[in-house]
Parts: structure tokens; C-alpha cells; sequence
């Protein structure tokens, strides 16, 4: 069992990391001239730093090695951080698709929790309230359901965006920003279930791809000249 399960952390990763660099060289001249597509980018490297660190904690955790220690607890600092980024790098994504203006007041709101995102994880380096490694075991603190809010407002909030924009404006209907949320949120009621089961990652990565897979067809139902 304990070994199938290892290998199912280790595959899951392997195909997200396969998917998002396939999807990101293919579209690296894009992005030179795209915003949506840089955003996407950022996303991509996001999600690859997560893959690489949730292997790291998976199979590093343990080791009396200080430097393997200081990887690990790295690596899960990244993976909380990653959470709060993709949420963020989204909400960015949708007002720039959407031409939808960056207020001051939501900027600091979004800048605020990122810098409450941080001083947790630093906070967590004298007393684990977000997550520990001891004993060859990860475990997740009392605080880490907080950066699921975190995520989860930015997450809201770009559906909230989405929303209003597409009352104001109906040819935006065909965008399918649902897409991107179904996958992302089935991956994170499941790993906040069963912890031991790695699918965020590789669900944000299946949203990553359906997004892209939208662009292109809105461009081709799309007039460019409206």
C-alpha cells in the first residue's frame, strides 16, 4: 500500500510537470507580446516549484541531514506560499484578460495578504502553526486552513470580477472561466481530506491547460477588430 501510494505522489507530479512545460515552451514566443499568456507563465513556474517542492517534503522528510532539512522545510514554506500565489496570479489573470481596472484599494488588500501569507511561514520557522516535519512526518498546523482562505478570497474574488464584467459586457460570455475553478477546487477537497493523496497541483495544472485551450477558441469566435 505505503509503496503504491509513493508512487502515486511521485507520478502525479511527474505528469503535471510534464504538462505545464510542454504547454509553457510551446507558447514561450507568445508571451513575449501576451500579457494573459506571461500571466499563464508565472502560473506554469508556480506550479512547477510546487511539484518539485512536494516531492521534496514527500520523500525528504525524515532526514537527520540539516541540509535536507532545511530543503524540506523550504519546500513546504514554498507550498503554502504557492497556494496564496495562484490565487492571486488568477485574480491578475482575470482583470487583465478582462480589461478590468486594478483599484488601489483591492492592490493593497491583495498586497496585505501576501504579506500576512509570508510572516505566517516566518512565524512558522520558532513555532509550527502552519505546518511541521518531525519525525519523518509532515504535518499541517492549525493556521493552514488560512491560507486556504487566502487563496479561496482571491479565488472569489476574480469570480465576483468575472461576474460584473460579464453582466456589463456579454461577448465575454465565452470565456469559461468554470474551467479553471471545477478542477482546482475538486484537487483541494480532496488533498484537504486525504492529505497523503498529491492532486492540487496536478488539477491546477489540468486548469491551466483547459484556460489555454479557451483562449484559443475565443479567438478564433472572436473579432479582433472589436
Amino acid at each position: 500500500m505505503y509503496m503504491n501510494l509513493s508512487f502515486s505522489v511521485l507520478t502525479a507530479n511527474i505528469i503535471s510537470i510534464l504538462l505545464i512545460g510542454t504547454l509553457y515552451l510551446a507558447n514561450r514566443q507568445k508571451a513575449e507580446y501576451d500579457r494573459d499568456m506571461r500571466l499563464l507563465q508565472q502560473i506554469m513556474v508556480t506550479i512547477g516549484i510546487a511539484n518539485i517542492s512536494d516531492c521534496c517534503v514527500y520523500y525528504l522528510a525524515g532526514s537527520s541531514n540539516i541540509v535536507i532539512k532545511v530543503l524540506v522545510f523550504l519546500s513546504g514554506s514554498g507550498l503554502f506560499l504557492g497556494n496564496v500565489m495562484i490565487g492571486y496570479l488568477w485574480a491578475k489573470f482575470i482583470m487583465v484578460h478582462m480589461n478590468i481596472p486594478f483599484s488601489d484599494i483591492r492592490r493593497n488588500i491583495y498586497r496585505t495578504i501576501g504579506l500576512v501569507a509570508i510572516v505566517l511561514l516566518v512565524i512558522n520557522i520558532f513555532y509550527p502553526l502552519v505546518f511541521s516535519v518531525s519525525d519523518g512526518r509532515y504535518q499541517r498546523g492549525f493556521a493552514y486552513i488560512i491560507f486556504l482562505i487566502f487563496a479561496a478570497f482571491y479565488i472569489l474574488d476574480s469570480l465576483f470580477l468575472y461576474v460584473k464584467r460579464v453582466k456589463k459586457n456579454g461577448s465575454l460570455k465565452l470565456f469559461p472561466v468554470h474551467i479553471f475553478l471545477i478542477p482546482v477546487i475538486l484537487g483541494v477537497v480532496i488533498q484537504a481530506f486525504f492529505v497523503e493523496i498529491a492532486i492540487t497541483w496536478t488539477s491546477i495544472a489540468i486548469s491551466v491547460a483547459g484556460i489555454m485551450t479557451a483562449l484559443k477558441n475565443e479567438i478564433i469566435f472572436t473579432d479582433c477588430l472589436t
